[in-house]
């Protein structure tokens, strides 16, 4: 399987870590901070190696490579997260997200759930 690290942050570090130990094939990983695109993504995610895998901000051209699942970790509302979701589902690439309201986003979001 492979997978696409889309957010680089807290979550999407440990998402990596468990990736890692699971041995997922990790395909690209998407941040937005300056002080993590252009870095490793193992050194970013605090692995203590590098991976191979830079961080980027060009989703589209990550997206573009193509994976089996991206696991998204940018945002808390579906909303906010639903434009990343369709940017994955438009490559082909499967969605996983940790995110709280896209568990049940029908009472908060019911447009977007709908």
């Amino acid at each position: 399987m492979r997978a696409i690290v889309y957010g680089v942050g807290e979550m999407g570090s440990i998402v990596t870590r468990l990736l890692v130990e699971r041995g997922v094939e990790i395909a690209g990983a998407i941040g937005r901070s300056t002080t993590k695109v252009g870095r490793d993504l193992g050194e970013v995610a605090g692995l203590g190696r590098r991976l191979g895998i830079p961080v980027e901000a060009d989703a589209a051209a990550v997206l573009g490579r193509g994976a089996d699942i991206a696991i998204v970790c940018v945002g808390s509302y579906l909303e906010t997260m639903f434009p990343h979701f369709a940017a994955c589902l438009e490559n082909g690439i499967n969605v996983v997200t940790i995110e709280e309201e896209t568990v049940f986003p029908w009472t908060s979001a019911p447009a977007r759930a709908q």
